[in-house]
């Protein structure tokens, strides 16, 4: 208690030194609890030698050490964001409170992590492992209404401004989540993702409870935690797109296909049901579970006793029901959205990108996961396996069964992306979440040894595991805290998140209050691509608007209009907004380039207003992404 007081008092003491002289809160912060960590590390030090005299200072503990401060530091900095932005404490103060959090966290990674107790190895692999998790979960949830939307949720949020029963995109299930976020927590960044935040909860929670049954407690920590810290499900699980909701029902799926097909629970069959029609709610790409359990239940002849009870069938009226509202949104709309992600997508000019797939399968596992997939897929029976008593038929047998199932949902999706990228795009999305049924295999190796003939393999990929997690931690906490308040000397990224856009959003609303005044009718602002511009203006023009005398969200979405206008493929807004009803007023066309504003790039005539110019998007004093903008006349509609 001594150590957190001390250490706490002087990181309040130096920051506020370091304000007084001028530093900026993006440096002072991190440099206050920089400055007191040698302090605390020769305290833990000295006080683990007086118990365990075989505690010394070694280079592997001091990087330890160095990844508990960064990550003190960006928990710290999260909130002391939050306390600014909301001015209910003075800049010292606020600090103050956010220091505390950023001590306690050194010195809890310290006493698991960088000093452990002399516990057995299988409670102290558990306890940081734990604490990892929580780590992650706390990073996540401050962070997640701290940096701008990107493009993609900008668009999805103008999706819950029009509610319906399916996109052309998507499914609906975003803009539901989206609007029930917005709903409780208003138009911000916090509102349109906590749903990610929840779904990534339910994704984990599945996953764990899948894990637990193939292997053990360590196992489905481990699972846990590799949810936590791989990018894209880290990604998923923080921002608002379809990839969180289709994550959740796909690990649910999982979870009671395993219930249903090994363990011939009939009662999960709802819950089977119930998650794929969730999933089709969400993302189509959850369809290519439906041919893989087929297939179990025709190959295994436990599974296939299934085909004559009422449990099937039963699943598929749920998944049916569920699906329906996009059923009919399609018949209604000439089945716009499965030719969009089916037929259009086939047209497309032929291109190899299996090179790209198997880049987008690292970046997504790590190499330490692309290795421990190799491995799943040729001696994963062999490790499950090893995991069971061996003078047990029965439990051989379930888990004989369990790898064919997880091999079949993990390597038949895979197989089909693997064609399509032969002579077509594949994104790196895509295959994330094929790889959920090797999750509980990936857990194992984190943070327990099966295997027999190939333990030297798992052996091999956990400490692997040992030096890429630290180093996804130390990436995630120094690009999250970039990202929002930025690092010292680093200017401010220009994509592919919003940074700026308040400020841009409000010159464009200065620009439409100044036109009114001199024509006497609002314009309307056109975003010239496809989506992102249009819809990063929505979401910020009425956020700025939140709380004020400004219009409310349908009028600002309303004055936010795709370059459909000028005849151009602008997704759904050219259903949101009718050309043909509408009564023609001045334009503010936007564009992150000047030629998309000159009148070449036009196909028609257009009766320009002004000449070209510049429009910054600024956060912090510093220019982060120069647009363009340029005034056209209602003349031009006529």
């Amino acid at each position: 208690m001594a150590t957190v007081t001390v250490s706490w008092g002087l990181s309040v003491l130096l920051y506020g030194v370091l304000r007084w002289l001028g530093l900026p809160v993006i440096a002072a912060h991190p440099a206050a609890l920089l400055v007191v960590s040698p302090i605390i590390f020769v305290v833990l030090l000295l006080q683990k030698q007086r118990v365990n005299q075989g505690q010394k200072f070694t280079f592997l503990r001091f990087l330890r050490f160095f990844v508990g401060i960064i990550l003190g530091a960006a928990l710290q900095g999260a909130l002391l964001a939050h306390l600014l932005q909301s001015d209910l404490l003075p800049d010292v103060l606020a600090f103050a409170a956010a220091a505390l959090i950023g001590v306690l966290i050194l010195l809890l990674v310290s006493a698991v992590w960088v000093f452990p107790l002399p516990d057995s190895n299988t409670s102290r692999t558990e306890i940081v492992t734990s604490v990892f998790i929580a780590a992650m979960v706390v990073l996540r949830l401050l962070y997640l209404g701290l940096p701008e939307l990107m493009e993609q949720e900008a668009y999805y949020w103008n999706y819950s401004q029009h509610l319906d029963l399916g996109y052309l995109d998507h499914p609906p299930m975003v803009a539901l989540i989206i609007w029930l976020g917005t709903i409780l927590f208003g138009v911000s960044e916090f509102g349109v993702r906590m749903g990610a935040f929840l779904c990534w909860i339910v994704t984990a929670y599945f996953s764990y409870r899948l894990t637990l049954k193939i292997f053990d407690r360590q196992a489905a920590l481990g699972a846990v935690l590799l949810l936590a810290v791989l990018p894209l499900y880290f990604g998923v699980g923080f921002l608002m797109t379809p990839d969180a909701p289709l994550h959740a029902a796909w690990s649910a799926l999982l979870y009671f296909s395993y219930r249903v097909l090994l363990e011939n629970d009939s009662v999960s069959w709802i819950g089977f049901g119930v998650s794929l029609g969730l999933g089709l709610l969400s993302k189509y790409t959850i369809v290519l579970l439906g041919p893989t359990f087929l297939l179990f239940m025709l190959v295994d002849p436990k599974a296939r006793r299934w085909f004559l009870k009422p449990g099937p069938y039963v699943a598929l009226v749920l998944a049916l029901l569920c699906f329906s509202p996009v059923l009919i949104w399609n018949m209604q709309h000439e089945w716009a959205s499965f030719l969009f992600q089916s037929a259009k997508r086939i047209s497309r000019v032929p291109v190899v990108s299996t090179h790209h797939l198997i880049g987008h399968i690292a970046l997504i596992l790590t190499p330490a996961g692309l290795i421990g997939v190799l491995l799943f897929f040729i001696f994963g029976g062999r490790v499950l396996r090893s995991a069971q008593p061996a003078d047990d038929p029965v439990l051989l047998d379930t888990t004989r069964r369990t790898y064919l199932l997880l091999f079949l949902v993990a390597f038949l999706p895979f197989a089909l992306f693997l064609l399509i990228s032969f002579n077509r795009e594949v994104k790196l999305n895509w295959t994330s979440p094929v790889w959920l049924a090797v999750i509980p295999f990936l857990g194992c190796t984190v943070t327990s040894i099966y295997g027999g003939f190939c333990s030297i393999c798992m052996m091999a990929i956990r400490e692997l595991w040992r030096f890429t997690i630290p180093l996804l931690i130390l990436a995630f906490a120094v690009g999250a805290h970039y990202l929002t308040m930025g690092l010292p000397g680093i200017p401010h990224p220009p994509g592919p998140v919003l940074i700026g856009w308040n400020h841009l959003a409000a010159e464009v609303e200065m620009l439409a209050d100044e036109l009114e005044q001199e024509s006497g009718s609002r314009p309307i602002v056109v975003g010239m691509d496809h989506y992102q511009i249009t819809s990063g203006l929505a979401f910020y023009r009425t956020q700025n608007a939140q709380g004020g005398d400004g219009p409310d969200s349908s009028v600002t979405v309303g004055q936010s209009v795709g370059w459909h206008l000028f005849g151009f493929n602008a997704r759904m807004y050219s259903s949101w907004f009718d050309v043909q009803e509408w009564q023609p007023v001045d334009v503010i066309a936007v564009a992150s380039k000047k030629s998309r504003l000159e009148q070449k790039s036009f196909s028609t005539k257009i009766v320009f207003d002004s000449e070209i110019r510049p429009l910054p998007a600024v956060k912090d004093g510093q220019e982060v992404r120069r647009f363009y903008y340029r005034l056209i006349s209602s003349d031009t509609f006529e």
